[in-house]
Formats: structure tokens, sequence, C-alpha cells
């Protein structure tokens, strides 16, 4: 039994708590204080970014102190012009001063130019994960509470100094046994319970905001903060992106120009993410590299057809293909990095997809729209046909330009973004793939600035629709779903006898419940006396009213004609309601 704790000698016995409570309180009451202070750093961040109407609409003024109130009205003319600047970029800089939590926030938001506009996402592009490394001790701590085992006996050698650090991890080459080169993705210590925490906050800003803010409401706060945190808890965990990896590997097997890193899974786990390590250039930096025309060409060629894949005959995409992300090896051939943050694809939308993309190529703008439509979902206010004439318009703008001025990535992300202002919105995934593929036609033109997206898009898209067609995947598919036909028409006839016996033995058939009609009757029944009543009163009343207005001379009986007209209304207003309440139902 665990021992009683007591407070102090004059504490009452009420008082006395267990050693594990008292410590457990505290703990709580530490983590409610830390979440406080973090919740008014964050307030006190918002209003000296000049958003201080917003802190007014969600009630939390009282946690800015009264000084930076005050000084508000007092500002000098050169404060009140840094306040003026673009809304983006305030946002942006707010951001980068609350830490990685909200920069990953403005990161993802970056890509959902459909929700936040164009404006504001190419400004929160500008947010880089700049971040000191974690001290070597930690690392060292991070790895053998991992593997289980100390940092020398797990690798042959590992590098004190980063490879790279973010906000989240960061990276250290290192070695195996056999001399095979790895690099090693570790996870800063401490940092889900800060990413938990922040988003917490996060969300219930998120709350506040959009119940006292209609002109934020629009840009669905609640559901963004959801989206981000099931994206940022998922970059935590980095068994998920060491299966994303596989995937890829399996998918481009029978592709010699694509290279994939290898998982360790062996030196693998939630914090601990170790792959092949592959050594080339980084294509940021090969844009400034003289190479021959045709090796650029080639190697923009290989980079769309591989993204293409991904997109249409995979429906398993890199959702941030940006430069920093792409290796250039010999050959040439193109290793792809950071394959955390994926999008996923049903096959029905990728079959919406190429009818949209061959309606493009073939300048059919009605089956262009019709096909986005059928991904979309209209919102209570959704304005269709306002959406087809700005698709329209988009459309002819860029479709009818000289071939090699086309953007068929351009065209389709600005229709994309257009939706939610119509009230149409699109699939995240959609949406990320839209970001996606018109990342990797600027990393093309970079590449070869002659390069047209029609003349490697078409052939793809018609190969793929071929391979739709083909036998084999037909038959393929057929014996996939063999057994549930085999399943289905095994049991047809005993299905089919089981429905003849319940049709004439009166099971099936449409049962009428008399008693439940009579309750109707008599429901309807009193509803419709309940309005003769109604009826009779006010008609009684207006007449009653007018009797009151004949002058008082006017006598029967010695009363006055206008007080018997009023009591004789009332009389027959009671008896009417008598006989309606007594008359016999149903």
């Amino acid at each position: 039994m665990v021992p009683s704790f007591r407070w102090d000698d004059t504490c009452s016995p009420a008082c006395s708590i267990s050693p594990a409570f008292h410590f457990w309180s505290m703990s709580r009451f530490r983590e409610a204080y830390e979440d406080a202070r973090r919740l008014r750093q964050v307030v006190v961040t918002l209003f000296d970014a000049g958003f201080s109407r917003y802190v007014d609409a969600a009630r939390l003024q009282y946690l800015v102190p009264w000084r930076k109130r005050l000084s508000l009205s007092l500002l000098a003319a050169a404060e009140r012009e840094r306040l003026e600047r673009p809304t983006p970029v305030r946002v942006r800089e707010a951001m980068e001063k609350l830490g990685p939590t909200f920069m990953k926030f403005g990161q993802m938001l970056s890509l959902r130019a459909d929700l936040v506009g164009e404006k504001f996402a190419r400004e929160f592009a500008k947010l880089q994960e700049t971040a000191q490394p974690v001290p070597f001790a930690d690392v060292i701590r991070v790895v053998q509470e991992e593997l289980g085992k100390p940092l020398p006996r797990a690798f042959v050698r590992f590098e004190r100094r980063p490879y790279a650090a973010a906000s989240l991890a960061q990276v250290h080459r290192a070695e195996l046994s056999g001399g095979r080169r790895i690099a090693v993705k570790v996870q800063r210590p401490g940092i889900r319970a800060v990413v938990e925490k922040d988003v917490h906050l996060m969300l219930l800003l998120a709350h506040l905001l959009e119940r006292s803010s209609p002109a934020l409401s629009r840009y669905r706060p609640v559901s963004l903060v959801k989206e981000f945190a099931d994206w940022t808890l998922r970059e935590l965990d980095f068994s998920v992106e060491a299966a994303n990896i596989d995937r890829f590997r399996v998918n481009f097997s029978d592709e010699p120009e694509i290279r994939i890193p290898e998982v360790v899974w062996s030196h693998t786990t939630r914090r601990l993410l170790t792959m092949e390590l592959i050594s080339g250039e980084r294509i940021s930096a090969f844009f400034l590299k003289k190479r021959s025309k045709e090796f650029r060409l080639a190697l923009a060629q290989i980079a769309l057809r591989a993204l293409l894949k991904m997109y249409f005959l995979d429906g398993f995409f890199q959702a941030d293909p940006h430069p920093g992300n792409f290796v250039v090896l010999p050959g040439p051939k193109l290793a792809f990095l950071d394959l955390g943050m994926v999008g996923y694809l049903t096959a029905e939308h990728r079959a919406e997809l190429i009818g949209c993309f061959l309606s493009y190529v073939n300048r059919d703008t009605e089956s262009y729209t019709r096909h986005l439509l059928e991904l979309a979902e209209k919102g209570a206010s959704g304005d269709e046909n306002g959406f087809r004439r700005d698709v329209q318009g988009i459309l002819d703008r860029l479709m009818y330009k000289p071939v090699k001025q086309k953007r068929i990535a351009e065209a389709f992300y600005r229709v994309i973004n257009l939706g939610a202002a119509k009230d149409i919105h699109f699939p995240t995934d959609l949406v990320l793939l839209a970001r996606s593929l018109v990342t990797a036609e600027q990393v093309a033109l970079r590449l070869a600035p002659d390069i047209d997206l029609d003349d490697v898009l078409k052939p793809f898209l018609n190969k793929v629709w071929e391979s739709q067609l083909n036998p084999g995947k037909i038959v393929a598919g057929v014996r996939s779903n063999a057994f549930d036909y085999f399943y289905f028409l095994k049991t047809l006839p005993e299905r089919t006898l089981g429905l003849m016996k319940k049709l004439e033995s009166g099971e099936i058939g449409v049962k009428l419940n008399f008693d439940e009609l009579r309750d109707l009757k008599e429901e309807f029944d009193r509803e419709n006396d309940v309005r003769v009543i109604a009826i009779v009163a006010a008609a009684l009343f207006v007449g009653a009213a007018v009797l009151l207005q004949i002058r008082a001379d006017h006598v029967l009986w010695g009363f006055p004609i206008g007080h018997l007209a009023l009591l004789s209304s009332l009389a027959l207003f009671l008896w009417t309601a008598f006989l309606v309440m007594r008359r016999p139902r149903g």
C-alpha cells in the first residue's frame, strides 16, 4: 500500500494524498501552466504582427499586456508603416517567430493555395527550416533508446556533424559493417511533445476564430489544423516514411533511370530512419551547371515521366517534389529523396484525371470541366455555372497560345485553386497533385526551357489508356475478383429459392399498421381542430373590437349593444371549443 503524504502538520485529513497523486497533480499543473504561457506567447506574437482585431474577436485580448494594448494607439509612424506591410508577409514572419510547428503549418499551407490563395501560398513557400543542430550527446541517446544498444555497436562509423538539420530531425552520414554507406535521420528529442502541445493550441485558436470571424471562417481553419496534425504526426513516425520509400522502390523496380534509396529496416524505428546514402548532385545546384542541351532535355523528360507514372498509373505520388528532393546521377539518372509527404489517388480519381487531361490535349473545355466537377464537392452556396465560366476563360487563354508557351500544369493548378472561391472543393490529394504537377513542370522548364509538357503528356496518356484496355490487365482484374464472382454464382440459386419462399409465405410485402394510421388520423384531426378554434377566436375578437365602437346610448334590455355583443362572442367561442373537444374521434 502506498503511504500517505501530508503537506504539513496543520493539514486536515482530507489533504492526505499519495506521493504518486501528488507528483501527477504537480505535473499536470506544470503542463497547464506551460500551455497557458505558450498560448500567451502565440497571442502576443499575433498582436505584435498587427492582428489585434482577430485577438479581440477571439476574446483573448486579456492575454496581451496592457502596455502593448495602450501603445498600439501611440505607435510611431514607422511602426504603423511596418504593420501596413502586406498581410501574407506579416503572417509568415509571425510563423517564423513561433517556431517549428507553426513553420511546418505554413509550409503545408503553401501547398493549399486553393484555400489560402496564391499570394499567401507564395509567401509561405519562403519558410525555410533552418535549425541549430542537436547536441551530439542527445543524438547518441536517441540512437541508443531506439536500437537498444550503444551507438558504436550499431554503426561502424557515425559522423558527429549533421549532414542536414531541420526543425523535426537531422541527418548524419554513417557506415555499417561491410563498408555500406548510409544516411541516418534522427528525430529531435522531445519534438513530438512540442508539436502535440502546439497543435492543441492551434486547434483552440482555430475554433475561436472560426466561430468569431466570418472573414476567416471561409478558410476552414479547424479542418486545416486537423489536416496539418494528421500530416505532421505521420511525418514524426519515421516507420511510415520508410514504408513509403519501399513502396516507391517496388513501383519503380522496372525503371532503370530512377533510383530510390533502400531502407535499412534493422536500424529503422519510429524516431530513427536509416537508408542507403545516394551521392549525387542536387538538381537545385545542377540548374547552374553548364551541361549539354541533350543531357538536360533527357533529364527533364525522365523527371516528368516518373511523376506522371506516380500520378496516373500508381496513384501514389511524392507530394512535394521541389528541386532539393531530386539528385542527378550519371546516365542520366534521377534519384528521389525525402518521401515523407505523399498523396494517394483512387482508381476512380485517376480515371477522371486521365479523361480531364485528354480533354485538355484535345481542346475540349466542356469535357475538361465535366471531369473536374466529378471530382469536386459542391458546398451549400456552390456556384457551378460561375465555375464553368471561369474555367472556360482560363483554358481559352492557355489552350490557344503558341505551342511552346502552353502550360498545362499551370492551367490545372489555377482551375483547382479557383474552386474554393465558388464554394466548390476538391479532395486534398487532388490539390497536392496539382501543386506537385506545377512544381514538376517548373523543374522541367528550368532544365530545358524549350520542353513542352504536351509532348510528354499526350503519348503517356495514350499509353495509360491503352494499358487500361490491355487484355492481359483485364484478365488479371477478372482473376483478382474471380473468387467473389464464383461465390456469388454459387449462392445465387440458394438466394433465389429463399426469396421465392418469402414471397409465397407473404413475408415480403408492404405491411400496414392500422393502429399507427388511426393515431395519425387522430393527430391530423386534432391539429385541424386547433386551426378551427384559432380562426373562430380571431373572427370573434375582431368582431367584438368593432362592436365596442358602437355608441353607448344604443342599448338593448338596458345594456349597451357593444357589451352584449362582446359577451355573446365570448359565449359562442367557448361553446365552439366545447363542441370541438367533445367531438368523437375516428
